[in-house]
């Protein structure tokens, strides 16, 4: 299910919400193909209320139904793979739902993600084939990087219709996100420089080791970080890479548009995640994302709080309006606002490729240093990730 053009689903939008909200429904369902229907719904539920300081999960996405309805599957009570007791539904997303449950070989809590179904049967499939063939390379992700969350196996459990329903069981995590923690415990005015990049070096180092595993995320956000420990020193888990997302990466090098099914946040997209003219998604996708993110604890707000959802979208994909921190206010080092920049530009040919290309050159602007050599970045990267300095 490829991406519809931003142009079609602005059209759609437009036309749909002038519509009485009885009616939207209906008008919905008549719009050609599955993917500019979700995007469409996913506009009219968008609740922009919440964007003035790193907006909680609930205001970020809108879950929306892929199949049949949104009533979880009767799968509580079931042991998957002979080891994993399903307890309860916690939670519910725009790709399924979140259980409760136990490792019977650990006998510890994990969670268990349970996918929605699909209605189109080939992209199902496609799906299905991903999980099963991608899910050792999450697990080898976690095994790289202590900052990504454990998955510890993917498979399909089908329900008495015999639909398919894929799942992750990854590990128990019990914390908040990085919007909670920002919420409750950062200055609202905005953070200091150094304060920012110390926080978010662990999901940046956890994205380096990802892209040089060929892997991107694709859907960073705060509320796709964990913050867990002691909220003092703060240990981040980066979750929710998606086996689906891992293999169309793998299959097509970072050649791929979104992913086989696809959801997007608004306010931390990049404007390839909205229009297809700016080509794929990649590791420079999260190279833009983490910029965002840095510019909104840099301001305490979001760049876009405020704004409704269209012009959110406008600003994405409006070369002369660029969310960096200078832009809203806040001043940083030249080097910083320009590397940063850079890192959110529309054309993502104009970016540091990846993380590793990012993060050690803004860590060097910010210290007011030159920009570090492929070696000594490399050396800085790796002496991070195994506790030197």
């Amino acid at each position: 299910m490829s991406k519809p053009d931003f142009s079609a689903v602005k059209e759609a939008f437009l036309r749909i919400r002038e519509l009485p909200e009885a009616a939207q429904q209906s008008a919905i369902g008549q719009l050609p193909g599955a993917a500019l229907r979700a995007e469409v719904a996913e506009l009219l539920g968008f609740d922009v209320a919440e964007t003035a300081f790193l907006a909680p999960r609930a205001s970020e996405e809108i879950a929306i139904p892929l199949g049949g309805d949104r009533v979880p599957p009767p799968i509580a009570g079931e042991v998957l793979d002979g080891r994993f007791e399903v307890q309860a539904p916690v939670t519910e997303g725009g790709f399924g739902w979140i259980y409760r449950g136990r490792d019977r070989q650990r006998d510890e809590p994990v969670a268990i993600k349970v996918f929605k179904p699909i209605d189109d049967p080939a992209v199902a499939a496609e799906v299905e084939a991903a999980f099963l063939r991608e899910g050792r390379v999450l697990a080898q992700l976690h095994a790289q990087s202590p900052h990504i969350v454990e998955y510890r196996d993917v498979g399909t459990w089908r329900d008495g219709r015999g639909q398919p329903h894929p799942f992750i069981v990854m590990e128990w995590l019990d914390g908040m996100t990085l919007a909670e923690y920002a919420q409750r415990f950062l200055c609202e005015a905005g953070c200091p420089l150094p304060e920012v990049l110390d926080l978010l070096e662990p999901v940046a180092l956890a994205l380096t080791q990802a892209h040089a595993a060929g892997v991107a995320h694709r859907d960073f956000k705060p509320s796709n970080v964990l913050v867990v420990g002691d909220p003092a020193a703060p240990d981040l888990k980066l979750v929710d890479f998606g086996a689906a997302k891992v293999a169309a990466d793998r299959a097509r090098g970072f050649d791929s548009t979104g992913g086989v099914v696809g959801m997007v946040t608004y306010l931390y997209s990049a404007p390839e995640l909205l229009s297809r003219t700016y080509g794929a998604t990649g590791p420079w996708t999260d190279v833009y994302a983490l910029a965002l993110v840095i510019t909104e604890l840099l301001l305490g707000r979001h760049p876009w709080a405020g704004r409704d959802v269209l012009h959110i979208m406008d600003g994405v994909l409006d070369e002369k309006v660029r969310p960096t921190p200078g832009a809203h206010g806040a001043a940083q080092p030249k080097a910083v606002e320009a590397l940063l920049a850079r890192a959110l530009a529309v054309d993502p040919t104009a970016r540091p490729r990846d993380m590793a290309a990012f993060w050690p050159a803004l860590r060097a602007a910010a210290d007011g240093r030159s920009k570090p050599s492929a070696g000594q970045a490399l050396r800085g990267v790796l002496g991070r990730l195994v506790g030197k300095k």
